[in-house]
């Protein structure tokens, strides 16, 4: 709270206002089948009369219309690259995954534009697969689409690959995905990699750990000729990388390696 640097300071200087409610208040509100819903607990009352309730991750039907634009756009750049080059190969559009909101919603607007040869691949940066899984098909059912209807989720491994067989490897309990937010010397890497050599700037919650696991992917030999595998979403395909934004944070996130003696505090830009 008094961390001149931190993420909530930030916020409040912004105008963010916080109301801190005891563990069992929160349990009473978004602890019952009322957690993640699109709707508003019923006794939380909101702060004014003009009040708009956003569910976590924006899981919600809400977010349809901005979606709708942003595969628009990807599918007439995608038409455009097939008129001036010709042959190309099919698209995977990646997308780093929290309550995987963002990749459902253009994953169906793609489907409903018949864009056939874009495929929408998620990462969960969030729990596993098994949690991404379930979000998406939540939030699937909750808009009126076959709950099973969801895009890939990128295995955190792959096939030919262990973590047992690497350098670094993340906590086991997400089975090969990293712990959401925690400090990792695999993800430094690959954000450092990423900015000092090409200029491509992640952040450190969903970009950077996303291209930790997206590389692992990449730097295996894959063919052109290989017909589309859910199980290597990404193999003989061309990749389009959704950045997700979150940059106002790295600093923050930088002082968290400092305390893990993962970065040195003069490298870091201090406010």
């Amino acid at each position: 709270r008094k961390q001149g640097s931190c993420n909530l300071f930030r916020a409040l200087t912004l105008g963010m206002e916080i109301v801190e409610i005891s563990p069992k208040e929160y349990q009473d509100l978004f602890g019952s089948d009322w957690g993640g819903s699109a709707l508003p607990p019923p006794n939380l009352k909101p702060p004014t009369a003009n009040s708009l309730w956003i569910p976590q991750g924006g899981a919600n039907a809400l977010a349809i219309e901005g979606a709708n634009q942003l595969a628009l756009e990807l599918h007439t750049w995608w038409k455009q690259r097939q008129e001036q080059q010709g042959d190309t190969l099919p698209i995977s559009v990646v997308f780093p995954g929290g309550t995987c909101t963002t990749a459902v919603l253009v994953h169906h607007a793609l489907q409903k534009l018949k864009a056939t040869d874009m495929e929408v691949v998620v990462i969960p940066c969030v729990g596993d697969a098994a949690y991404a899984q379930r979000q998406m098909m939540a939030l699937s059912a909750q808009i009126g689409v076959a709950a099973e209807n969801i895009p890939h989720i990128l295995p955190a491994w792959p096939e030919s690959t262990t973590p047992e067989t690497t350098s670094s490897s993340p906590s086991s309990k997400n089975g090969g995905y990293f712990t959401f937010g925690e400090p990792d010397s695999a993800i430094l890497s690959v954000f450092n990699h990423l900015k000092d050599d090409y200029e491509l700037v992640l952040d450190l919650v969903y970009g950077a750990p996303a291209w930790t696991i997206l590389l692992r992917h990449w730097q295996q030999s894959l063919s052109p000729d290989l017909s589309f595998d859910p199980r290597n979403p990404i193999a003989g395909r061309d990749i389009v990388y959704v950045h997700s934004g979150g940059l106002e944070g790295i600093n923050s996130q930088l002082l968290r390696y400092n305390y893990k003696g993962l970065v040195d505090l003069k490298d870091i830009q201090l406010p």
